[in-house]
């Protein structure tokens, strides 16, 4: 079997090269055919070998130089030398020595010149002769480039388009795997377009509001023009809009903050901003901005990089160091308030304390009840607490002292409401006061319930009230007339909600009834719960519920169906004791030691933020309460297993570390939890 030649092994070549050169100078058939004899033994001996083999060149080799002179002492002048520049004639005897591909024949043209300057060097005498060979190399080496490739492309340039597209086929199917791969490389710019920059400002910005956030981040990275529509407000305000993502999230931000005071320095004069720089130079220098990562000018989309940093704090991020604020000794926390920047704990230890929310200082101790502390509000700086003394105090936080004492119920003070400067009071001896916090003097006394009130609203205008008399009444504060009774009820009320416009209340008797106020009619009862509903809270049309069995309903109060029961394998092992939420989350506490979060959305389980080592003997979350992104826990035990305190969870911080389910022990520690359920996480980070 022929093989192909080697034109690495260098006495192949010369051999070759001779062979081809000593053909083209023959001046008759019967000079070829002399030399054809020796060129045959030649391929048979050097070409018939495997590419691995290494030929004996002492059997095989011919020196280029003798076969050079032989060559051109039998051409008798150089008429038949010149005669053999005809291409035809040269490809003929390079491809019958076995040269044809390219590669090889540029190959064979660089030896070629190289010997026959050698043969210049030997034969000094045949100057004619050896510039004819060199008019033969420079041909070779110039009518490739000038001749055949310019002469091939006009050709093809005449061609109409059907002429074209045959000859790239069949161009096409005389290349190798290499050629087409060049070819490949080529075209495939070539054919990129950007579809994009075509389409009008307006569609373009519609279409975008169809692609995933993150996926924008991406496509800002493809060019200048991409990265200025992925930036563009319009979009991102629409985007903020679809995922119900509120601009409030970058009030507290100093980046705003920041902003807002460059624009009034530069509405302020020069004196005043002098005035600014030289008592900016006395003062301690600003403590960093968190989100200074968010460089974005676009207000929307730098609230929605602070919603999508703050979800995956609450989702996936390692739990942030809880500030373990130890108080009340072993006393159990009745009630918990929280602002955001302070924490209000009331116990049955007769006091109150007053938190930083930032630094988890106390702040001041609120003493002078005689009885465990049973209710409290929070608002701006005033704190009013009902106690089992009877009393009503109200306390100035920022000082810590008492500013009244309100007394005139005869049993315990079970309830608060307050707004603006009046707070209502409800008692275990069935009456409702109403108070000016501001004088201390007592409005009004709202008188008809029959039974302990067990919980009261009010929203400036009516106030509601939940009695152990299995009834709900509406009164108005500044007549004390009763406007409604609603009666429904089977059991005692221990729970209420009021909106302005809708009643919730939750009773014993497992059951939650939705009262219109102006009517007193019933809009909805709820069925499903099996015990005592502990726990309430609304937010627009949805309404969540806990209560003793365990279990967390969400209801649609349009519909007053149950969207969601958040139960299952990752339930609550006792009584759901208090509940918050958010436009995304539901946080729940129990009598288990959990605090676990779940999937507003689907009602699926999150992971747990909170297990007390205890949990299971008698360690429980008392209280939650919910501030923005900020989470207080109230945890203690009643048989001492677990020490009173208050467990301040901020997932309001930058972060860039991930971490699966981890969870803050009984000592504020992060240890790691064993569920890896994350199927309602990946529901919220879809966006």
């Amino acid at each position: 079997m022929m093989m192909t030649p080697d034109l690495n092994d260098d006495s192949n070549q010369a051999s070759t090269l001779a062979t081809a050169l000593a053909s083209l100078t023959q001046a008759n058939l019967t000079q070829a055919s002399l030399i054809q004899a020796p060129v045959n033994n030649l391929k048979r001996k050097n070409f018939d070998t495997d590419d691995n083999e290494t030929n004996d060149d002492d059997n095989h080799k011919i020196t280029v130089s003798s076969l050079i002179s032989s060559s051109l002492k039998s051409s008798s002048n150089g008429n038949n030398f010149k005669s053999a520049k005809s291409k035809p004639l040269v490809d003929q005897h390079l491809q019958f020595s076995g040269i044809k591909t390219r590669s090889q024949r540029a190959k064979a043209m660089l030896l070629l010149k190289s010997h026959v300057e050698k043969v210049d060097e030997s034969r000094p005498d045949d100057d004619l002769r050896s510039e004819e060979c060199k008019d033969l190399i420079d041909s070779f080496n110039s009518e490739p480039v000038s001749m055949v490739h310019q002469d091939w492309l006009d050709a093809f340039d005449k061609f109409n388009a059907k002429q074209k597209m045959t000859a790239l086929e069949k161009l096409l199917e005389l290349c190798d795997h290499t050629h087409i791969k060049h070819v490949h490389n080529y075209i495939e710019p070539k054919l990129q377009r950007d579809y994009i920059s075509e389409l009008p400002r307006e569609l373009i910005l519609y279409l975008l509001t169809y692609i995933r956030p993150k996926d924008l981040f991406k496509l800002a990275q493809v060019s200048a023009y991409w990265n200025q529509i992925a930036n563009d407000s319009i979009l991102w305000k629409n985007i903020c809009k679809k995922y119900r993502i509120n601009m409030s999230i970058l009030s507290d931000k100093c980046c705003v903050a920041e902003s807002d005071s460059d624009a009034e320095t530069d509405e302020a004069g020069s004196e005043s901003r002098a005035k600014k720089l030289r008592s900016s130079r006395k003062t301690k220098p600003k403590t960093p901005c968190p989100y200074q990562f968010l460089n974005s000018y676009n207000p929307y989309k730098r609230a929605y990089l602070v919603d999508s940093n703050v979800t995956r704090n609450w989702c996936t991020r390692q739990l942030p160091p809880g500030i373990i604020l130890k108080s009340h000794d072993e006393h159990v926390i009745t009630c918990l308030k929280f602002d955001g920047k302070r924490v209000v704990s009331g116990s049955d230890d007769y006091t109150l304390k007053v938190w930083c929310a930032q630094t988890g200082k106390l702040l001041h101790t609120l003493t002078g009840h005689t009885g465990g502390v049973w209710a409290s509000q929070l608002k701006d700086n005033i704190v009013v607490s009902g106690s089992t003394d009877r009393t009503v105090r109200v306390w100035n936080i920022e000082t810590g002292l008492c500013v009244h004492v309100l007394t005139g119920h005869t049993s315990t003070v079970r309830c608060l409401a307050l707004d603006g400067h009046v707070c209502i009071s409800g008692s275990r001896d069935s009456l409702l006061r109403v108070w000016d916090v501001e004088t201390g003097q007592c409005m009004q006394v709202l008188r008809g319930h029959q039974a302990a009130v067990r919980c009261v609203c009010f929203d400036g205008k009516y106030v509601v009230s939940g009695s152990y008399d299995f009834t709900i009444r509406v009164w108005d504060p500044f007549t004390s007339d009763c406007i409604h009774i609603l009666e429904g009820h089977i059991n005692r009320v221990y729970s209420l909600l009021f909106d302005g416009n809708r009643i919730v209340s939750g009773s014993l008797d497992t059951t939650i009834i939705v009262w219109d106020v102006h009517s007193g009619g019933i809009i909805h009862k709820l069925t499903g719960h099996h015990s005592l509903t502990s726990g309430m809270q609304i937010r627009g049309d949805t309404l969540v519920s806990g209560n003793a069995d365990s279990t967390v309903k969400i209801w649609s109060l349009k519909t007053g169906e149950c969207l969601h029961t958040l139960s299952g394998c990752n339930k609550h092992m006792s009584a759901v004791t208090c509940l918050a939420f958010n436009d995304k989350f539901v946080v729940s506490s129990s009598d288990d030691g959990t605090v676990k979060l779940w999937n507003l959305e689907t009602g699926e389980f999150i992971r747990n933020l909170l297990a007390l080592d205890s949990g299971g003997r008698g360690g429980v979350v008392w209280r939650i309460s919910m501030h923005k992104n900020k989470l207080v826990c109230a945890v203690g035990s009643r048989i001492g297993v677990e020490e009173t305190k208050l467990i301040l969870l901020d997932f309001d911080w930058p972060s860039t570390s991930q971490y699966n389910q981890p969870v803050i022990s009984s000592g504020g520690q992060s240890r790691a939890h064993t569920s890896t359920r994350t199927s309602g996480l990946q529901q919220i980070l879809s966006s």
